[in-house]
Order: C-alpha cells, then sequence, then structure tokens
C-alpha cells in the first residue's frame, strides 16, 4: 500500500514549441518504504531556440528489483529458489524460508542520482539536426534501510558478494535527426539517432566500460476510423550494446535518448521490469493510437494498442541462452490529453513469459 503525487508546471512563449520551460517533482513511497522522488527541469528556447537542456535530481530505495541472471533464456523458476533455501538449511513451511524464496530473485538498493542533458541545434537552417550530450552520476548503496549489502543467499548475492556498492559517473554523446511534427503528440514523421557512452566505476576497484545505441521511430496518421481524427501508427526500434564490465542495473537500461528499462517494464509492456536483461538488445514496439474524443474544457480522452519484442543476448560475442528466443508482450489501455504538452496513460500489458498476468503501466508522455 502506498501513495504518491506529481506537479506539472510549464510556461508557454511565442514561437518555443512544445513549451519554453518544464518543471516535473514526483514523489511515491509505500508502507515498505519503497520510495521514488524526483524533480526535474527542461529549458527550451535557449540561444534563439537552438540550445535546450533538461536536470534531473532524485532518489530510489527499492528493495524487489528483478534479477534473475542474463539472457532471454533465464527462468526465475521457484523451484530453483526453493532448492537454495533448502541448501541453505531452512525449513519448508516457516516464514523464514517464505521470505528467501521470495527474495531469492531481487535486489535491495538505494540511489540517489543526477542527470544532466544538453541538446543542440548547430544550424538554424537545419533544426531537424540536433548534437546531444548527456552526464549521469548514481550513489549505489546496497541494501535497503537498516538492511546492509544484497538479500543473504540471493542469486545476486551469489554472483556479486559485495552487491555493486559503488559510485557510478557516465558520459554519453549522440547525434539525431528528428523529423517528427510534433514532440508531445508526434503524428507524422520519422526520427533517428545514433549514440556513445563511456562509464566509471568507483567501487572496491575502478572499472569501465562502454556502450552505444542506435534508435529509430516512425508515425504515420492512418486515416479516420469511427469518424475520428488523428489516428497514428508509431513505431519505434532500439539497438542497445554494452561492452565491458557495466553494473547489473545498466544491463536493463538502453542509452540514448530513450533511456528506458528493458526487456521487460517501459520496453517489454506485460513483463516484470528487469525480467530479461543483457549486453545486446533488439527491441521493437508498434502501437495504435486512436483519435482523441472531447470530453471537458480541453481534456481528450483516447486510447492505444501495443505490441513490444525483444531480443536480447548476454553480449554480442557471446548471445548465450537461446538466440531464436525472442520474448513480446501486449495489451491496451486508455490516455487523457489536456492543453499542448499534458498527456497521461494507463497501459495495461501482457505476455506469454509472465503466463498472460495483468501488469500496469501509469506514465507522463508517450512512450515515444
Amino acid at each position: 500500500v502506498g501513495g504518491g503525487a506529481i506537479a506539472h508546471l510549464y510556461w508557454y512563449q511565442p514561437g518555443v514549441e512544445p513549451f519554453r520551460d518544464r518543471i516535473e517533482a514526483s514523489t511515491v513511497i509505500t508502507t515498505t518504504l519503497y520510495q521514488d522522488h524526483f524533480v526535474t527541469w527542461e529549458r527550451l528556447g535557449i540561444h534563439g531556440g537552438q540550445l535546450r537542456f533538461k536536470n534531473t535530481i532524485g532518489f530510489l530505495a527499492i528493495r524487489d528489483q528483478t534479477y534473475c541472471g542474463l539472457g532471454n533464456s533465464t527462468q526465475c523458476d521457484v523451484a530453483s529458489a526453493e532448492r537454495a533455501g533448502e541448501a541453505a538449511g531452512l525449513v519448508a513451511g516457516t516464514a523464514a524460508y517464505a521470505d528467501f524464496v521470495r527474495d531469492y530473485y531481487r535486489i535491495r538498493a538505494m540511489r540517489p542520482y543526477l542527470t544532466s542533458i544538453v541538446r543542440w541545434k548547430p544550424q538554424k537552417q537545419r533544426r531537424w539536426l540536433e548534437l546531444y550530450g548527456s552526464w549521469r552520476g548514481i550513489v549505489e548503496r546496497s541494501g535497503f534501510f537498516g538492511e546492509r549489502g544484497p538479500y543473504p543467499g540471493s542469486l545476486f548475492a551469489e554472483q556479486f558478494a559485495d552487491g555493486q556498492q559503488e559510485v557510478h559517473l557516465a558520459l554519453e554523446l549522440g547525434v539525431l535527426i528528428d523529423q517528427r511534427n510534433s514532440e508531445v503528440h508526434p503524428a507524422s514523421g520519422w526520427l533517428v539517432g545514433a549514440f556513445a557512452r563511456a562509464a566509471l566505476r568507483l567501487g572496491h576497484e575502478t572499472q569501465t566500460y562502454m556502450g552505444a545505441t542506435v534508435v529509430g521511430a516512425s508515425y504515420l496518421r492512418i486515416g479516420k476510423p469511427f469518424g475520428w481524427p488523428r489516428w497514428v501508427w508509431a513505431n519505434r526500434v532500439i539497438v542497445d550494446m554494452i561492452g565491458g564490465p557495466a553494473p547489473i542495473r545498466e544491463f536493463s537500461k538502453v542509452g540514448g535518448l530513450w533511456r528506458v528499462t528493458s526487456f521487460g517494464g517501459t520496453v517489454g509492456r506485460g513483463i516484470r521490469s528487469d525480467r530479461f536483461a543483457g549486453g545486446f538488445k533488439l527491441l521493437g514496439q508498434t502501437e495504435i493510437r486512436s483519435g482523441e474524443v472531447p470530453l471537458y474544457k480541453g481534456i481528450r480522452l483516447s486510447g492505444q494498442a501495443f505490441l513490444d519484442v525483444g531480443w536480447v543476448g548476454v553480449s554480442l560475442t557471446d548471445f548465450g541462452g537461446s538466440p531464436a528466443r525472442v520474448r513480446s508482450g501486449f495489451g491496451v489501455g486508455p490516455a487523457i490529453s489536456w492543453g499542448r504538452s499534458f498527456v497521461a496513460r494507463l497501459d495495461m500489458g501482457f505476455s506469454r513469459s509472465e503466463d498472460f498476468q495483468p501488469f500496469f503501466y501509469v506514465g507522463l508522455g508517450h512512450p515515444y
């Protein structure tokens, strides 16, 4: 049980789209002390509209991040967790045994973080061309409030006894071509981008790793079904690769313009977050977004149906698992729009990988 609050503030200026300034503040906390707090400030229209920045400061305290290993064939099967509990000397049917089995495929951690993103359009005549740069800092503390280190006996503890406690610094640079007709409500056009990142890990020892991401998205109007205008077919493809000793949390993220969780989560709806992690990911998403129906004083209702697919390997050179196995999730959901810049969505996803158990995703803005 928990609760939260989200606040969005926008400032508009003629000639600056979709807004000049945006401040987003979010706080979530539950009775188990899971916490996710952040504040974001985004500014557009700097230097004649050629420069924009986005800064975020936040804190995440999580005790149920999924870790089942790397690759697309990990099972997260209860039987293996039960055998590990018995091998640890626990007795089936006791509370300690039940807690061990529940936490065997989990990570607990607390992460204060800071992110800064700069995007620059070097030529006024070609505003579709952008250069991208970002810096990210994370302090990873293994454990939870009053609890130090990973869950004792968990799969993560077996493989990383120190819990990968560290300071993580990452720099990313890229270039993108954005031909979308709108950033908030894209209905036509396309976007492509390529990004490279390098990171420094300061923990028990100093390590470095690198990564690369290529992204593409397209948007196509598909007429007026049911008499509603602005139906859109939206597609996104992401290729992400990591080389070197990256921390486990980075294997379930992608870099670039959209830093999202996959496969499972933001990309891979219908599958628990972080479920299929790896150093190589080829991801695809397709959505049909319906036209909008006016409700009340500028508030509009729409809906979407989606399909997410993912091909995940341990690395590009050592795929691991089954190269022929592709994971997928699908679902539907409603969306509410208000004004030029506000979109709120509720997606419900299903997947065979989770025995079609429903997963729900609340988000501000379209995912791409």
